[in-house]
């Protein structure tokens, strides 16, 4: 599994851009993995390759989201609003991050 910090800072489709999270594990059919990433390096993407192609039920991947991402999240959240709803609310404008 490979991560891959934010569009603006790399390009996804350059393979440099891309680092290993979890490196290529041999994993048993019809079983429950877990692996714990070490690696602190923010990531926005996560790509899994399954070598061979074959199945793959579900994958889940767990994570905390960064104040500066949390501060980006909320200012898209408060221009995506209509002006009426704003009106609403208005001590909730989120501070420019």
């Amino acid at each position: 599994m490979s991560g891959c910090p934010s569009e603006e800072k790399a390009d996804l489709d350059d393979p440099a851009s891309w680092w290993d999270a979890v490196p290529r594990t041999r994993v048993q059919p019809d079983t429950r993995h877990h692996y714990l990433v070490h690696d602190t390096r923010p990531a926005t993407h996560v790509r899994l390759d399954v070598y061979p192609d074959g199945g793959l039920a579900r994958l889940r991947i767990h994570g905390a989201i960064t104040p500066d991402a949390h501060a980006a999240l909320a200012r898209r959240w408060w221009d995506a609003l209509p002006a009426a709803h704003r009106v609403a609310i208005p001590d909730q404008e989120p501070s420019a991050g």
